[in-house]
């Protein structure tokens, strides 16, 4: 787990520091994930879409996350089965 300040500024850095292992991010913020998937296109993202980013955020053209919850309970039962 990595909490930052400013996730978007260091996306590249945290996921380069992982290999050969499935990555899982979770976030309420699409181009958060968008940017995720553009560093390393392996990373399962999970839009968490909720709060004010999620009721804010639009559509980013040509990118869909690979899951979508509204509660983090949600989450479990979609890392166990990738």
């Amino acid at each position: 787990m990595h909490i930052v300040p400013k996730k978007d500024e260091v996306i590249e850095d945290i996921l380069s520091t992982y290999k050969n292992v499935t990555l899982f991010l979770i976030d309420d913020r699409l181009e958060v994930l968008f940017k995720a998937k553009q560093v390393r296109p392996d990373t399962y993202t999970i839009w968490m879409k909720r709060g004010p980013f999620a009721e804010k955020t639009k559509q980013i053209e040509g990118f869909l996350p690979d899951a979508t919850v509204d509660d983090l309970r949600m989450v479990l039962p979609i890392v166990t089965l990738v």
